[in-house]
């Protein structure tokens, strides 16, 4: 405890080991409540995404979000639960999928005496690539340049490919979902990587439409159709 000025104090909270707990100051000085946990963004994008489901309030089609949501599953199952949602998200350029969902069976296995089964891919079956070396592989014939917006010095473009495929899940084909590859129109591009569960015959504007949204807020965005872009954006900021 200290005295900074006439008639003030300021406490020093000390933590069980005799240190100073800097944590506890902090929420003190915000004034921020001490039952109040901690949670991720994406666990507070999920839990505003909840809330919305049980209000039945989704007045969007598509959700777009960088590779922090992207990379949580239970945001994703949220989204893929409710008919007609779509979701476009980035993906870390070390996720691993197949380009054909592989063969897999069931092999049996004894345990402490009991036998068991698990799911194994067969041994004939392709290993799961990247995405980043899938799309050094693409050849470029199968990319498109495309405009995502206009910069102040004129369009802004990438190219773009798209694929099927089939993501990989601790070592087993989980879903297929579209690929949606970025790259910079540069002599050593950089890439950026996108997954979505849009129908089969989504067109690649969309997903071109989709990706400038992501770069405009680096967060998770609820998306009207691109038809109405007089209401182009309803942002769950996070």
């Amino acid at each position: 405890m200290e005295e900074i000025g006439e008639g003030e104090i300021e406490l020093t909270y000390v933590d069980k080991k005799g240190e100073v707990d800097k944590e506890r100051i902090r929420r003190k000085k915000c004034d921020v409540p001490e039952d109040l946990e901690f949670r991720t963004k994406p666990q507070l994008a999920l839990e505003m995404l909840h809330g919305l489901q049980d209000d039945d309030t989704f007045p969007f089609k598509y959700v777009v979000s960088d590779t922090i949501y992207g990379s949580s599953p239970e945001l994703i199952e949220v989204v893929e639960n409710r008919p007609g949602m779509v979701y476009f998200v980035a993906i870390p350029s070390d996720t691993l999928c197949w380009l054909e969902r592989p063969i897999t069976r069931e092999k049996e296995y004894k345990y402490k005496g009991e036998m068991r089964s698990k799911l194994i891919v067969e041994k004939t079956e392709k290993k799961p690539i990247s995405v980043q070396a899938l799309a050094k592989s693409v050849n470029d014939y199968f990319w498109y340049r495309r405009k995502v917006s206009e910069g102040t010095k004129g369009p802004i473009e990438y190219e773009f490919s798209k694929r099927r495929v089939t993501l990989s899940r601790d070592g087993l084909p989980h879903k297929t979902v579209w690929l949606v590859t970025k790259r910079t129109i540069e002599e050593s591009p950089t890439y950026s990587y996108y997954i979505s569960n849009a129908p089969v015959s989504t067109r690649l504007k969309t997903f071109v439409w989709l990706s400038g949204m992501g770069n405009a807020c680096s967060t998770v965005d609820l998306l009207f159709s691109p038809k109405l872009l007089h209401s182009l954006s309803v942002f769950l900021q996070v």
